[in-house]
């Protein structure tokens, strides 16, 4: 079973909530997730992560939110809310 870490970043927007999201050339509009290596721990891939795929850094915390198993494609996905200091998040889109 592959081990997966996924950064949840959220924002409030004129009553609405976003979340982040990118859009990958092949596979379409995708969570930002990568694998946890042997030597790191599910939140420090998780924010390792966020900041590879989408240059975000300033954790104040990694909040787990749980874990889903994705037998058919051998992964299972670690979740967190990753709370953001002093981050520009007014550049989403």
């Amino acid at each position: 079973m592959v081990e997966k870490a996924v950064p949840i970043v959220v924002r409030w927007r004129s009553g609405k909530i976003d979340v982040l999201v990118f859009d990958h050339p092949l596979a379409g509009r995708q969570l930002v997730k990568g694998t946890i290596e042997d030597d790191e721990s599910a939140e420090d891939a998780a924010v390792r992560e966020l900041f590879e795929e989408s240059g975000l850094d300033g954790v104040s915390q990694a909040i787990f939110l749980g874990v889903q198993e994705y037998a058919e494609v051998g992964q299972r996905w670690h979740f967190f809310q990753c709370l953001l200091d002093d981050t520009p998040l007014e550049h989403w889109n």
